[in-house]
């Protein structure tokens, strides 16, 4: 049976995360300030020294370890200690140097800064069992007031040094598949411009892959010890955005309202954390994780409750990070729960569900676009349909027979107010806005056309057009053609159209009214909407859901207003 690829990637990453260090029995770890190659000793008497084993103190100081070699350490053939330490040192093994990291100077200037991370090999000499001191004679002068602390793990010396680099290159492979993802949204979001969630999320994914590299980076460049509080700082930073990225991106892709009240409450609950732990600390970072957690499932459920789709998979995914990295904390599988590798692994399932997501979302959109099309393709067709209704042009063409035989020089007038529509209407057919003067031009030459042959004065005006604003085509069109239908003229026989523009804040507004006698004729309901169904269509094509069509009788015939939202 074929393993699909990324549970093999999960379990390569899982595999190197349960790394076995050798229970080596630690029963003393103290501290003290000064200098005294006596403390080196095995024997030295160190019940006074401090036992938190951290200082923020800078200067030289010792650190010593009592261990007792039991019998995982003797199944161990060649001895290898994986020192971490925020400060040059020399190291003692039972008051025998065995090894140095830098060079310990009494001055700043003295001082040769040592590596974070250093390896020493341990002579099989000096490892027998029983109980053993590991004494450090340190000087921190270069730390950057983050506190001075130490610690060692021992395995077999080719261990150490490789299993490390694995875990390393599985974290970075991890990296890479999300630095990969980011530019395609990054490239997508620019494309798309009015997508944030989209931008977001690629934000969101550079901003992982920059938190694994840094996290990493200690196996793969030994820097010296001052460069741990910068990078502790940076990995600060970049969980903060993490923290903070997540959830605005569920804000966004579900949403929600009132966002800039979820965002504030956020920045404040994480800048919170930061002024009471600090930042740079592992304890900061936890509690940062957490905090997005609880916002993320928050924004879950409250979709949820409000029906959006894909709130019910978040919840989901959410939950199961909970039961990854606190249910199961217990062991045999407590090495899973080291912070850093259960983030990352909390991060990719999470990832994974957002591209799911995001990938329905593109594959609605493009059936949302190719609905579009169509729809498109068929209002241009009623569009043309409009003007060739077979009862418009028999009819249109038996007044044009009688205009020729009885004013030659009428009917050429009408001729050329009939070419001139059947102009106009060709030229929009394609488009989905026109200028607003080439829609009122269509408009006037359909009342011109209908003064001729229904022999009644029909009266055009406008007040506040602005001439670089746009319409879908022939809606205007469509309100006067229902009013020459539906209305009958004064006792003047007159009927007058009066279209007006209102630029607002947030809106326009397009209201034409119809002045004349209403007909009491009612035509069937579908009849009647058949001309408003085809507005809506338009405005919808061009416009989305930010408009609104109101149209009503008044007592001087009817009136028609378009609003259309510009925020």
């Amino acid at each position: 049976m074929k393993i699909p690829s990324h549970w093999l990637l999960l379990w390569l990453l899982l595999t190197a995360a349960c790394e076995q260090q050798v229970d080596l029995g630690f029963h003393w770890r103290a501290l003290k300030l000064g200098d005294d190659m006596a403390w080196a000793a095995k024997d030295y008497d160190d019940q006074d020294w401090d036992i938190s084993g951290s200082t923020y103190e800078k200067g030289v100081f010792w650190v010593r370890f009592k261990v007792n070699f039991g019998e995982q350490a003797a199944r161990i053939k060649t001895k290898g200690l994986h020192v971490i330490s925020t400060g040059s040192y020399e190291a003692y093994w039972d008051g025998i140097l065995i090894g140095q990291n830098g060079k310990v100077g009494t001055t700043a200037k003295e001082e040769e800064t040592g590596n974070f991370i250093s390896y020493l090999l341990l002579p099989d000499a000096l490892a027998q069992s029983g109980t053993h001191t590991l004494a450090l004679r340190v000087s921190n002068h270069h730390d950057g007031n983050h506190g001075s602390w130490h610690t060692f793990y021992m395995n077999e010396y080719e261990q150490i040094v490789q299993k490390p680099m694995l875990l390393t290159a599985i974290m970075y492979l991890l990296a890479g598949i999300y630095f990969i993802v980011g530019v395609y949204y990054l490239f997508l979001s620019i494309r798309q411009k009015k997508s944030l969630s989209t931008l977001i999320f690629s934000l969101l994914c550079f901003t992982l892959f920059a938190l694994i590299v840094l996290e990493y980076l200690k196996f793969t460049y030994h820097y010296p010890y001052p460069y741990h509080s910068v990078r502790l700082l940076c990995i600060g930073g970049l969980t903060f955005l993490c923290s903070f990225l997540t959830p605005l991106f569920f804000l966004h892709y579900f949403d929600m309202p009132k966002r800039w009240v979820w965002i504030g409450f956020l920045l404040l609950a994480l800048i919170v954390i930061n002024i009471v732990y600090g930042l740079g600390y592992d304890y900061t970072a936890m509690n940062m994780s957490l905090w997005m957690w609880v916002s993320s499932i928050t924004i879950s459920i409250y979709a949820w409750y409000k029906q959006k789709r894909g709130s019910v998979l978040i919840f989901i995914v959410f939950v199961c990070i909970a039961f990854l990295n606190f249910a199961l904390e217990f062991q045999p599988l407590a090495f899973l729960f080291q912070y850093d590798v259960s983030l990352f692994i909390s991060y990719t399932i999470l990832i994974i569900a957002i591209l799911y997501l995001l990938a329905k979302q593109q594959r609605s959109e493009r059936q949302a676009y190719e609905e579009a099309l169509l729809r498109s393709a068929r209002l241009q067709n009623e569009l043309l349909k409009k003007n060739i209704q077979p009862h418009f042009i028999m009819n249109t063409l038996t007044s044009l027979m009688d205009w020729v035989e009885e004013s030659p020089q009428k009917g050429v007038q009408f001729i050329e107010a009939l070419a001139s529509e059947f102009r106009l209407f060709s030229k929009m057919a394609d488009e989905q806005l026109v200028p607003i003067e080439q829609e009122i031009e269509l408009c006037k030459k359909y009342l011109e056309i209908m003064s001729y042959r229904k022999e009644i004065d029909y009266q055009w005006e406008q007040k506040g057009i602005v001439s670089t604003e746009q319409i879908p085509p022939a809606i205007l069109h469509t309100i006067v053609e229902n009013g020459v239908t539906h209305s009958l003229p004064n006792e003047a026989g007159i009927i007058r159209f009066v279209l007006t523009f209102e630029h607002r804040a947030t809106q326009k507004l397009y209201t034409l009214s119809t002045f004349a006698r209403n007909r009491k004729t009612i035509l069937p309901n579908n009849k009647k909407q058949m001309g408003l169904d085809y507005i809506r269509a338009r405005l919808k094509e061009s416009y989305g859901t930010n408009w609104q069509l109101h149209a009503t009788a008044t007592e001087e015939g009817w009136e028609t207003k378009i609003t259309i939202t510009t925020t």
